[in-house]
């Protein structure tokens, strides 16, 4: 792991310094809530009194960063995405406060503010870095640079969640939720040192989407866009329906079940497993775009076939393993197929249609599937979207049969 993590974590000639340093300050950003957030959904669902309730109040992120990303996605594309990020920091240590007042007070109000924080935060953190991603690295290898950010970030997340094992059996859970406050603060100064990248100052920015008109705007761009983006558009959307099965479902399944916190701590530290390979992966989908994306969509079909017959504890942790690793794989093709796809002065608004895409599908999967869940009950939710994603495939097969590898 230590020579992996020296010859492949640190890469000369490939990630810019730039991309490097923006990747350790989210590193310690996210380290804060790596103490924690595999616990999020059991501490929504103490709130709440069934899958459906709990789906509602994870949504209040969703709708949140979803209307703030259409604006924030144009905002990157007329000023520094360096003042992007800074903005973006600004918003966690309030997350954290309302977190742990929530756990202090029991009133569910703390976690709605919580929620809506944590929603326009991620937007300008999220579109912030893609789009610095995108302005300052060179096209061909823009997979790698991602699976880059991956390796390192996730590395040291899984550290941090095997440490809150620990934590967990001397603080209560919302104490966890102040670790949030004094790493985003480092991270802000972290921000900094990053370069500016152009563009106009804020008001001037601001001025100008308004002028333009926010979803007529985004409009227009996807207008422009050809069947693959259409198509991947729709996947990622379809990704982030689905991929609340990881980091929702599964978790709440276990608890109710007779779970305890390390079990799902765990399950937080499978989940992250397979992004510390992020740079080989990122490899990979450089070089073979279309047959990476294929590949993760069957083992996603696979893998929810596998979850609809098994109650076992350890199978579920390989599984959610191999579907984390799939959605990986995909997510990265993905990262390479459209910044081709664009030019650089549209990258923000890319980065945007993208993430609401994902966000979309992340608001209305727990819900769905928790209904699904609460009537047909998990077995045949699971055979249900195995199936979907096969009809997911051969729509990817034939719709990307003139794709370019690279």
């Amino acid at each position: 792991m230590a020579r992996f993590f020296l010859e492949k974590i640190f890469p000369d000639g490939v990630v810019p310094r730039d991309v490097k340093f923006l990747t350790w300050a989210t590193t310690v950003r996210f380290m804060g809530w790596s103490f924690v957030e595999s616990l999020i959904p059991v501490f929504l669902f103490s709130f709440a009194r069934n899958y459906a309730e709990t789906g509602l109040l994870r949504s209040i992120f969703d709708i949140v960063y979803i209307l703030a990303v259409p604006f924030v996605g144009i905002l990157a594309d007329k000023i520094s995405t360096r003042t992007i990020l800074i903005i973006g920091i600004l918003f966690y240590p309030f997350v954290g406060f309302f977190y742990f007042w929530a756990g202090v007070t029991g009133v569910a109000l703390f976690i709605v503010a919580a929620r809506f924080f944590n929603g326009i935060g991620f937007a300008f953190d999220s579109i912030g870095r893609s789009t610095y991603f995108r302005k300052h690295v060179n096209k061909p290898v823009i997979s790698t640079a991602f699976g880059y950010f991956d390796s390192v970030t996730n590395f040291f997340w899984v550290l941090g969640v095997l440490f809150s094992l620990i934590l967990i059996k001397i603080f209560p859970v919302h104490a966890l939720f102040l670790a949030i406050i004094p790493t985003s603060l480092i991270a802000l100064v972290m921000f900094f040192y990053l370069k500016k990248d152009g563009g106009k100052n804020i008001k001037d920015g601001v001025a100008g989407i308004f002028k333009d008109g926010i979803f007529y705007s985004m409009w227009n761009e996807m207008r422009g866009w050809n069947k693959n983006l259409r198509l991947i558009s729709f996947v990622t959307f379809y990704l982030g329906f689905i991929g609340v099965v990881n980091n929702f479902i599964i978790p709440i399944d276990v608890y109710k079940n007779g779970g305890n916190y390390q079990q799902i701590i765990l399950i937080g530290a499978v989940l992250a497993l397979p992004y510390i390979f992020g740079f080989y992966l990122g490899e990979i989908a450089d070089e073979k775009r279309k047959i990476s994306v294929l590949t993760g969509i069957a083992f996603i079909s696979l893998f929810f076939l596998l979850l609809a017959f098994t109650e076992n504890y350890a199978l579920k942790l390989i599984f959610v393993f191999g579907l984390s690793l799939a959605f990986d794989l995909i997510i990265l093709a993905f990262a390479g197929i459209t910044t081709q796809s664009v030019s650089e002065e549209h990258y923000g608004r890319l980065s945007s249609i993208l993430a609401d895409s994902g966000s979309l599908g992340a608001l209305f999967g727990p819900i769905v599937l928790g209904i699904l869940a609460d009537i047909l009950g998990l077995r045949s939710t699971f055979i249900i979207f195995s199936l979907i994603n096969i009809v997911i495939f051969i729509l990817l097969l034939v719709q990307l049969k003139n794709f370019s590898q690279k």
